[in-house]
């Protein structure tokens, strides 16, 4: 994909956020971004996975975003395309001012996901970032799930959709499987189809399989969840047969 093809996306996509937002008023609606630069994909033709959650949690409105001067948005025009596709890109000045997804290898919940990849063969899928992207079925966060507004998610889950065909994963992996696929199984708009048999879902253990568009996508648990060695264990040596033997892709 190009520059210009993200730049377009982001274009379309941070004009409808905003057009939400300046309806219900800014102090009214969720802050919202992404999670993995997006810039680092350009160039390459289809990601190997793109992992996504239902919606970031770290809470806040947008008034609230636009006024802390580490994101940088402009009041005036609210978020940009530029702005958007470089992921979760507040910057920390404890942390001689870097952008929060750059120390993204630093989080206990990144480190726990990738301990799901550990037994693919050679480095592991998310060490390089032109292989990955990281991302949510929407952008506006809450601090729980169940906060997200069902009508924001059908607003904006269009634009993840042309995210998703843009970047043309060979896999799609959602965290908080069972709830993040009771909320794709929900959503009823033109150009997406979502299947999955309940009657033999759970697969194994907590791990979920069905398609999403066509693309294979699986359900685990959230990183941040309890799961005991056994699971984790289970969940990795899931992956290591679905990549290694390029199974079920």
């Amino acid at each position: 994909m190009t520059k210009e093809e993200l730049l377009l996306w982001g274009e379309k996509t941070v004009q409808l956020y905003n057009k939400i937002a300046d309806e219900r008023g800014r102090e009214n609606t969720p802050a919202f971004y992404t999670q993995s630069d997006l810039n680092k994909i350009i160039g390459v033709n289809s990601v190997d996975i793109l992992i996504a959650g239902i919606n970031p949690g770290s809470g806040g409105t947008y008034q609230q975003m636009i006024e802390n001067p580490n994101w940088g948005i402009s009041s005036a025009t609210g978020m940009t395309a530029e702005q958007l596709i470089s992921g979760n890109f507040g910057r920390d000045p404890r942390y001689g001012n870097c952008t929060n997804w750059s120390r993204h290898h630093t989080w206990r919940y990144f480190m726990n996901l990738k301990r799901l990849f550990k037994d693919i063969e050679g480095p592991n899928i998310l060490d390089d970032e032109s292989g990955f992207v990281l991302t949510n079925a929407t952008f506006f966060n809450t601090v729980k799930e169940k906060e997200l507004n069902q009508s924001l998610l059908n607003a904006t889950f269009p634009q993840t959709i042309d995210l998703v065909r843009i970047v043309k994963p060979k896999m799609i992996v959602w965290l908080s499987g069972r709830k993040a696929f009771n909320r794709l199984a929900s959503i009823s708009i033109d150009g997406f189809s979502f299947k999955y048999d309940k009657t033999r879902n759970p697969i194994m253990a907590r791990i979920y399989m069905g398609t999403f568009n066509g693309i294979p996508c699986f359900g685990i648990p959230h990183p941040g969840a309890f799961l005991t060695t056994e699971e984790r264990t289970l969940i990795a040596k899931f992956f290591s047969y679905v990549f290694n033997y390029k199974v079920l892709l």
